[in-house]
Order: C-alpha cells, then structure tokens, then sequence
C-alpha cells in the first residue's frame, strides 16, 4: 500500500464509486430545473444536500466492500473524488449554483460517504481478504 490520499493499488475502485456517487447528480440537476426550484435557492440547497448524501453513502459503502479499506481513507477520498466528477458533470449540464448548493453538495458527499463506509464497517466488521463471510445456520 502507498502512502498518499488512497492506495494506487485500489485507484479503479475509487473511480468507479465516485463515478457511481456522481451518476445520480445529473438526473437530479433535471429534476431540480424541472421543478422550478432554482428559483429558491434553500430548497435547490436542501435537495442537493440530501440528494449527495444518498448518492455519496451509495459510494462509499460500495468503495468500502470492493477495497475493504477502513472508512477513515475511503469516506474523504471517495467524497472529493464524487465531488469533483459532479461538478464536471453539472458544469456540462449548465447547472452550476451559488456558495450554498456548492458547499451542501460537497457536505454531502463527504458526509455521505464517510457514513456508508462506515455501514460497511458495522455490518462486516470481521472481513479479510483470505477468509470467506460465515454463513448463518438455520435452526
């Protein structure tokens, strides 16, 4: 493992949970447009927020279980990684906001996918690479 944001070895991982994470953003961008809800910029804030805060626990919990790294490297590194990819997307989409939708929708997927990752770690806190999950008997 190198030292740095996030192992090299587990790069295809990030990218794709951060890819993942950041997928929903342009549909919810639409739908966002489609109901007139630029207009307020607390209701755009809050729907961002929630909507990042999904999509980033969606991505972390996946980063989590491919890479089995703890969710003190993956919360951070997949939040900024989503983060990034959803402003290029909403960049393209011509859906770029104020101070407030841009520091919920970093909240979010930071937060977000710290919490999924961490998800991970409540539900198999016991995972290693060279040992299979046990399988629950039935009484």
């Amino acid at each position: 493992m190198s030292g740095g944001f996030f192992p090299r070895e587990h790069l295809r991982d990030f990218i794709s949970g951060a890819l993942v994470g950041s997928a929903g953003m342009w549909v919810l961008s639409y739908l966002i447009m489609a109901m007139g809800a630029r207009e307020t910029g607390s209701l755009s804030s809050v729907l961002l927020f929630v909507g990042t805060l999904v999509l980033g626990g969606l991505a972390g919990y996946l980063v989590a279980s491919n890479t089995g790294l703890d969710y003190q490297s993956v919360g951070p590194a997949t939040g900024i990684l989503s983060y990034i990819f959803a402003s290029l997307i909403l960049t393209l989409v011509g859906f770029r906001g104020d101070l407030s939708e841009e520091i919920s929708a970093l909240g979010g997927y930071l937060i977000g996918s710290g919490v999924g990752a961490k998800l991970w770690d409540w539900r198999f806190p016991y995972v290693d690479d060279d040992e299979e999950l046990p399988v629950p008997e039935d009484e």
